[in-house]
């Protein structure tokens, strides 16, 4: 804030949170997920998540039997 009382945004130093309520995305991103039956994380510019990731057991669950799958067609 200046000494006017106006605030100035940097885009440098601006975040994802500071623009958007987090318990909303995180709702908005499980509701993604199930409706698309896909997992689901979103992150930060560096890759961290900044919400909780959804439904990775599955996606991991998935990649374990195409593994197997890709091991017994001999692939």
């Amino acid at each position: 804030m200046d000494n006017n009382g106006n605030t100035s945004l940097n885009a440098k130093s601006l975040q994802f949170t500071d623009l958007f309520d987090l318990a909303y995305i995180q709702k908005l991103q499980d509701l993604f997920a199930d409706a698309h039956g896909v997992a689901s994380i979103i992150t930060n510019p560096e890759g961290l998540p900044i919400a909780k990731p959804v439904d990775f057991k599955i996606f991991a669950e998935t990649l374990k039997r195409l593994g197997l799958f890709i091991q017994i067609l001999k692939i």
